[in-house]
């Protein structure tokens, strides 16, 4: 299992090295939204991470549910691995279109754009779908069910800032839009 667990962990090393370097040089705000309307989205990740850590997985109430599932181990460790490549390669390539425009909260920039190339000329939510695809390639090497209900809000968080989202894209752009919606899909091209 140490394979798989190398690719996972290079996979999000490169992940959060990319994420920190590209955060400088973005646009600036123009519009933030409220604490309270980010809160919808930041308790359920928070509530995630908290499930998926070592510290609630080894708190004796919950310790039942760190246990690992017996099933197929090394052969989930390895298409988590790839769940994992595939997620990094979506994340990398969807930042790297989003250019200056990407805000970790939802925001208007200055002189915000409608971004609809590279992974964004199939799916509106590239990188949503690229940490969901992370986060469960993390899930699938550990195996616990603690750690899939950790995956499942932060699944939650990322649909609910997704939706918050398209509502502040559909006020930016009411003409392009909606056009943009008819046409691509919210997180996986041609199914959702």
């Amino acid at each position: 299992m140490f394979a798989p667990r190398m690719v996972i962990l290079a996979c999000w090393t490169i992940f959060w090295t990319s994420w920190l370097i590209m955060a400088f040089g973005v646009k600036k705000n123009r519009l933030e939204q409220p604490a309270n309307e980010r809160r919808r989205y930041t308790l359920p990740l928070l509530l995630g991470l908290l499930l998926m850590s070592n510290l609630i997985r080894t708190a004796p109430p919950l310790a039942f549910l760190a246990r690992r599932i017996e099933g197929p181990g090394l052969v989930l460790a390895w298409i988590g691995a790839g769940m994992a490549v595939i997620g990094l390669l979506i994340a990398l390539w969807a930042r790297v279109s989003l250019g200056r425009n990407w805000s970790g909260v939802v925001t208007l920039k200055e002189d915000h754009e409608l971004v609809t190339r590279g992974p964004y000329a199939a799916i509106r939510h590239p990188i949503y779908t690229a940490l969901i695809l992370l986060f469960f390639a993390l899930a699938f090497f550990i195996d616990t069910p603690v750690v899939y209900l950790g995956s499942l809000c932060i699944l939650w968080s990322c649909w609910v800032k997704l939706k918050q989202e398209e509502a502040l894209m559909l006020q930016q752009f009411p003409e392009s839009y909606p056009a943009y919606m008819a046409r691509t899909k919210r997180l996986v091209p041609g199914l959702v």
